[in-house]
């Protein structure tokens, strides 16, 4: 049985923090990068699960804080029926500020709340017609669309401004949901060359409002991508990458962009063959992350991970962690579980899910000394499973979302 949850997880502070590593200077195209050794100094954490007075079969799929007391959570059906809560106290009680008819597990929701007042969201909608799910077979036509909506009153309200049917099996027809104020956000929207898109004929544009109402085009970005992370109004990166199958790519490559007019114009930074993706955190326009799974594991079904480190704007980086070392620094070698991306409130303090894959419950990673070292928080009970949707941080603060998995899990305050 699947139970919705939503965790407050507080870091304690009383660890000891090191200081941050210095990368050394590389090239921005393919750089050379170092690894830092990690000290032995852990981190010590509490989860206090809070209670969310939903429907029957509503789960929980997307967070959004913008201090430690005030955030919005998206919850939603299978059947397309969803609904806003918010908070005013740190996540200790919930309610509900609206209800939609939208169809958050049907592809990348996204929630962006950038004031008390005004965000985005970016989520799935059932085309008329579609009681199912939003992944029908390639030969098939759209079962769903992917829509963003915008909030100008706290999460009571919300109103479409952008709408893309999803194409064929690549999934949402926008990702990558970035937003920095109440006028300026950024969305990637695949539009296909011919039929439909496949990762071989597929545009990847990046779309902006600068007004907070209207969209548009403002540049093709190099290479297939899901995630952009803007700081301001002028400055984001993206992680981008292409597969070994595509015409003349003879190996995976992922890649660090970035782009200081806005969007317009890209950039490549920290660029590495041979491994998939990149999934990145900024801080502020010089501190940022980029962990990306290392898939080397021969004849076992594990992955591991590295974890970069930039100090200076993406000029270069350094490998705070190495997914090829012969003990993992975040979970067992044989164990399937997989990393989200990492979310950092600061240059020291942050924080990585790791996903449920039926060996072992979810979790949480977390780190105060900017990635130097990790420790892995979660249920406080053996007999509490979490499937892990979403997370958000500020200060010194996280809070995830997502489905508790049993009968004898038994929310507190």
């Amino acid at each position: 049985m699947l139970k919705p949850v939503l965790a407050a997880l507080l870091l304690a502070c009383s660890a000891p923090v090191a200081s941050s590593p210095q990368p050394t200077s590389a090239e921005s195209t393919a750089p050379s990068v170092p690894t830092t050794s990690a000290p032995s100094a852990a981190v010590a954490a509490t989860a206090t699960l809070a209670v969310a007075h939903v429907p029957v079969g509503t789960a929980l799929w997307a967070v959004s804080f913008i201090d430690e007391q005030t955030g919005w959570v998206i919850g939603g059906s299978y059947d397309g029926h969803g609904l806003v809560l918010g908070t005013s106290d740190g996540g200790k009680s919930w309610v509900t500020l609206a209800s939609l008819e939208i169809l958050p597990p049907g592809g990348r929701t996204q929630l962006r709340l950038v004031d008390a007042q005004s965000g985005w969201l970016l989520t799935s909608v059932l085309l008329p017609g579609n009681v199912g799910g939003c992944s029908p077979p390639s030969t098939a036509p759209p079962q769903c669309r992917t829509v963003i909506f915008r909030t100008s009153d706290g999460g009571r309200s919300w109103r479409e401004q952008l709408s893309v049917e999803q194409p064929s099996k690549l999934g949402p027809g926008l990702r990558g949901l970035s937003a920095v104020d109440d006028r300026h956000a950024w969305a990637i929207r695949l539009t296909a060359i011919g039929v439909a898109c496949s990762p071989f004929n597929c545009n990847l544009e990046v779309v902006a409002t600068s007004d907070g109402e209207r969209w548009e085009s403002v540049a093709m970005l190099p290479a297939f991508s899901d995630q952009l992370d803007f700081i301001d109004q002028r400055t984001g990166w993206a992680a981008t990458y292409t597969a070994k199958n595509e015409p003349g790519q003879p190996d995976n490559t992922a890649t660090v962009v970035v782009t200081h007019d806005g969007g317009r114009t890209w950039t490549p930074q920290l660029s590495i063959d041979g491994q998939g993706q990149f999934q990145i955190a900024f801080t502020d326009q010089r501190s940022g992350w980029a962990l990306v799974a290392t898939n080397d594991c021969v004849g076992t079904p594990c992955t591991s991970y590295s974890l970069y480190q930039t100090t200076d704007g993406g000029g270069s980086w350094m490998k705070l962690q190495d997914g090829t070392a012969p003990t993992s620094w975040w979970s067992p070698r044989n164990n399937v579980s997989l990393l989200r991306g990492p979310h950092f409130a600061s240059a020291s303090m942050g924080w990585i899910p790791v996903l449920y894959d039926g060996s072992g419950p979810d979790a949480v990673l977390l780190t105060t000394d900017g990635g130097r070292t990790w420790a892995r928080g979660g249920p406080a009970s053996p007999n509490e499973v979490w499937d892990i949707h979403d997370l958000a941080a500020s200060g010194q603060f996280a809070w995830v979302v997502g489905e508790r998995i049993g009968d004898d899990a038994i929310p507190r305050n």
